[in-house]
């Protein structure tokens, strides 16, 4: 199925149940994982199973023992009923513990979980989020509804982190890439922003009933381009020939970049908000 991804209560073959869990784009501690294991064998037979899309599932449960292990499974900070964004949104390792990366991207991503869950509380729509912090798609950003794929550019002297723009990705029967919005390149502190106003101008402009990945598919390229563009908050918006250095996608050997005053190790050494803090174990 085009949406597998394990999350909520399901049957297994052998009648017992397993319970598939979300983390923020795949981020957790070492105390959320003592706590998984701790309650697999509690409820289970301590087996648990990650999954390719950053999920966790828990399996071997009694029917009866499933609403008691939701409950302890959100004690430490991990939801069977997740929202949308948390479910939908992953990103690959990013520039924190990948030399080919060459931008920042779980702390983004939970910087749209974090932003979307409080300013659209009532979008129920499934649309993934795929971030991806180089062009080698370990995130799988062209088969997102909205796939980001990062670089660097110099503008005004200052590296700054920047992400193309794809969109309508999807698997199964109707199965395609994801689209390139030409011209629609966003700085990476502003992502929150446009998912929220891309999300704003699709309800406004849908047909009742109609997903996002039906409106997209609507929209030729210069159609889908004009939309990226209105969508994209004051200031957010990075122009073709805007850097100063040309863009840089990919870094390779060493992960040094030729942009004036070592501008690599100066996005490197930047800090970012990091994901937000989860709940001690308590299991």
């Amino acid at each position: 199925a085009a949406h597998r991804d394990h999350i909520g209560v399901h049957r297994q073959k052998d009648g017992l149940m397993y319970v598939g869990v979300a983390m923020v784009a795949g981020r957790t501690n070492a105390a959320q994982l003592r706590g998984i294991a701790a309650l697999a064998r509690r409820y289970g037979r301590g087996r648990v199973r990650t999954t390719t899309q950053q999920k966790m599932v828990i399996l071997d449960i009694p029917e009866h023992q499933v609403e008691p292990l939701a409950i302890d499974l959100a004690a430490i900070g991990l939801e069977t009923r997740p929202s949308v964004f948390r479910r939908s949104t992953m990103a690959c390792t990013g520039l924190e513990f990948c030399k080919l990366a060459v931008t920042e991207t779980k702390s983004y991503a939970a910087s749209i979980v974090d932003d979307l869950e409080k300013r659209l509380p009532d979008f129920h729509d499934y649309v993934r989020v795929n971030i991806n912090g180089c062009p080698n798609s370990c995130a799988r950003f062209q088969l997102a509804d909205i796939g980001f794929m990062g670089s660097i550019a110099s503008i005004g002297g200052v590296p700054t982190e920047i992400f193309q723009v794809h969109l309508g990705g999807h698997l199964g029967t109707e199965n395609r890439f994801g689209r390139l919005a030409k011209g629609a390149r966003v700085r990476g502190d502003r992502m929150s922003d446009f998912v929220e106003s891309l999300l704003r101008l699709y309800l406004r402009r849908r047909e009742p009933g109609q997903s996002f990945q039906e409106f997209i598919n609507t929209l030729d390229d210069v159609s889908l381009q004009a939309f990226s563009r209105e969508a994209m908050p004051e200031g957010a918006l990075v122009e073709a020939g805007s850097s100063d250095a040309g863009v840089i996608h990919a870094v390779r050997g060493e992960g040094s970049m030729a942009l004036p005053g070592g501008g690599y190790r100066e996005a490197a050494d930047r800090k970012h908000r990091g994901p937000p803090p989860l709940p001690p174990a308590t299991v």
